[in-house]
């Protein structure tokens, strides 16, 4: 019995490493542009073992089903461990995973490959929905968040968006079938806010600006993160509220702030909001989105670096940055119906202020005059006119 039991022991070890062989013999890897660079992306050989979908429901559940029974989990798995150690957020994830469909199966229909996205995202939890016609499939993705430009429909009462990718304005919407089919019910929404810049490989790119106050001139040399803009060049287009709350990459910070902490070192707090203050408003180009870029385009602080032209709610997003980072002061972001401008905690006498959640904000307009320093007024032509706080650094 001994014997027989050692035999069975030998023969389940022997099958097992088999299995385990032709399992490893299954998975494949993947190089996935992302970024400026690629990433390495496991994947198992047996999610390309399938065959063109019919446009149609049937077709489509078919194709659903084979990939439920193609180790999709290994793509999955892999891609939702770069997520966390990448710290991307829920938009960038979907970047990812709409980068390494396109890798691994580039020569399968984009039919084919959206449904794959559509699959991923699914089963990595967020709240979809398919539609399609009979040339296209079409990923659609519940948010909560204001998101611009962009096809959307409503289920349940809820806002459900279509991202494509790479996304390029205007994105025309196109009549689609909904699938009558819920991959995820209870799925949560896509979320494109941010904790904290994502670890990508940086690129570096430099700009030389003056700042000039008075008779005295400042020269700065600043980096800032081509690999984070160009990604950030794929964003939708979100609420103005949400770019002040919008990551700046490591490069910037390390590179900007310690020459603008030096600058104003030893200086009384409002001769360093001018400073401040000259820098945005004078050190850039202005011009509207819509004759610079021909649609709204708000920018992160990295982006206003690269782009050669910026407009009033760009140049509020940095200076709202520099004042927190550099000055350790509140500020609350007022939007007019057609301008941006900020207001800066502190002790103020002047009548071009506001008191927000009991404190008194002064206005300090980031735009403009240009080539002036002056603090404490309201824009002209804006001196009467209703307002909102949109946000807030606090």
């Amino acid at each position: 019995m001994k014997r027989v039991a050692s035999l069975l022991l030998l023969f389940w070890i022997f099958l097992n490493r088999v299995f385990c062989m032709a399992g490893e013999e299954m998975q494949s890897v993947a190089s996935v542009p992302f970024g400026m660079g690629t990433l390495e992306v496991q994947y198992s050989l047996r999610m390309k073992q399938a065959t063109p979908t019919r446009p149609d429901e049937t077709g489509i559940m078919d194709a659903y089903h084979h990939l439920l029974e193609s180790d999709y989990a290994v793509l999955l798995s892999d891609l939702e461990d770069k997520k966390d150690s990448l710290r991307l957020n829920d938009w960038m994830f979907y970047t990812l995973v709409r980068s390494s469909v396109d890798a691994i199966f580039e020569k399968q229909r984009a039919f084919d490959r959206e449904l794959m996205v559509w699959f991923l995202m699914s089963h990595a939890g967020f709240d979809t929905r398919l539609g399609y016609n009979e040339e296209k499939a079409f990923l659609y993705l519940r948010s909560e968040e204001e998101v611009f430009g962009l096809p959307m429909i409503e289920s349940r009462r809820q806002s459900y968006y279509h991202i494509p990718f790479p996304l390029r304005y205007p994105v025309e919407a196109e009549r689609v079938y909904l699938l009558a089919f819920d991959a995820m019910p209870g799925g949560r929404s896509l979320s494109f806010r941010w904790e904290e810049a994502p670890v990508l490989k940086p690129a570096f790119a430099e700009k030389k600006l003056d700042i000039r106050t008075g008779d005295t001139l400042y020269q700065l040399s600043v980096q800032y993160d081509l690999a984070w803009v160009l990604t950030l060049a794929h964003q939708p287009v979100l609420s103005e509220a949400d770019y002040f709350n919008m990551p700046v990459s490591r490069t910037l910070s390390a590179s900007l702030l310690p020459q603008l902490r030096r600058i104003t070192e030893g200086k009384s707090t409002r001769k360093a909001l001018e400073i401040i203050a000259a820098f945005t408003r004078s050190s850039f180009d202005y011009q509207d989105d819509m004759k610079a870029y021909g649609r709204s385009r708000p920018m992160t602080p990295d982006e206003v670096f690269h782009y050669r032209y910026s407009d009033c709610e760009d140049r509020a997003v940095l200076f709202a940055y520099l004042v927190k980072e550099v000055l350790q002061l509140p500020v609350i972001v007022i939007a007019f119906q057609d301008h941006i401008t900020i207001g800066v905690g502190g002790d103020w006498d002047s009548s071009a202020a506001v008191t927000y959640l009991g404190r008194r904000y002064g206005i300090c307009d980031p735009t403009g005059p240009v080539q002036s320093t002056e603090l404490g007024v309201w824009p002209q032509g804006y001196e009467n006119q209703s307002y909102v706080v949109i946000a807030a650094r606090l």
